[in-house]
């Protein structure tokens, strides 16, 4: 296979996670394992609708971890490439979800759409719990069948 399989990076609260990727940009939620380094965190795998390899963006969501510092090494933005005629789908769907996001920009002589999200958690329950109250119950992991999660 050529090209990225996936790309994976740190989150901050799973719920808010969550929500932001399957409710606010409609990615499917593909499925929710553990990191194999740190058996208590999650990571989770969300996709196109049927998981394709390249389409994949996954999260190890570390609730109390500090903040990331700017500078080098520091993944700052990711982009997801849509129909330039989608925009105002997009931006009316972000004004509908309560996005916060810029107005359009100019960069590289393609129109850009900015959102930008806060992920610190603020609730005093612990990861497991608001997991399950946000409707996410079942986990895979090497030692069971379980292969996908949906919220």
């Amino acid at each position: 296979m050529s090209g990225i399989h996936h790309v994976t990076a740190i989150a901050g609260d799973p719920v808010k996670n969550l929500r932001f990727y399957t409710r606010a940009l409609g990615l499917r939620f593909v499925k929710k394992t553990v990191n194999f380094d740190d058996p208590s965190t999650y990571h989770f795998y969300y996709g196109d609708e049927t998981g394709n390899p390249g389409t994949i963006l996954t999260f190890f969501p570390w609730t109390n971890a500090p903040a990331g510092r700017r500078g080098a090494g520091e993944t700052r933005q990711t982009a997801f490439r849509v129909p330039l005629r989608s925009i105002g789908y997009w931006t009316q769907r972000f004004i509908e979800k309560g996005v916060p996001h810029q107005t359009l920009e100019q960069r590289f002589g393609q129109s850009v759409l900015l959102i930008k999200m806060e992920w610190r958690s603020r609730s005093s329950a612990s990861p497991m719990q608001r997991m399950t109250r946000a409707g996410v119950t079942r986990t895979y992991h090497p030692n069971t069948r379980s292969a996908a999660c949906r919220e």
